[in-house]
């Protein structure tokens, strides 16, 4: 009876460490996630400000050109 108690006992510790190092490991895939995430909306934010950038200076110059050719 107390064998078959430790028994339970050490597969209960067994199974709470697991879970400890799953919940840790699960920290680190959300920390994981929300890093990448971040990443991509400020590479996503950077990519549309450079396009935002390059249309408006190609804006400039075409009316500048064409108000060069007019006059």
């Amino acid at each position: 009876m107390t064998i078959r108690k430790i028994v339970i006992i050490e597969i209960l510790k067994t199974a709470a460490g697991s879970s400890k190092a799953c919940l840790s490991s699960s920290i680190v895939v959300v920390v994981v996630v929300v890093v990448v995430v971040v990443v991509v909306v400020v590479v996503v934010i950077v990519i549309v400000v450079v396009v935002v950038v390059v249309v408006v200076v190609v804006v400039v110059v075409v009316v500048v050109v064409v108000m060069v050719v007019r006059y």
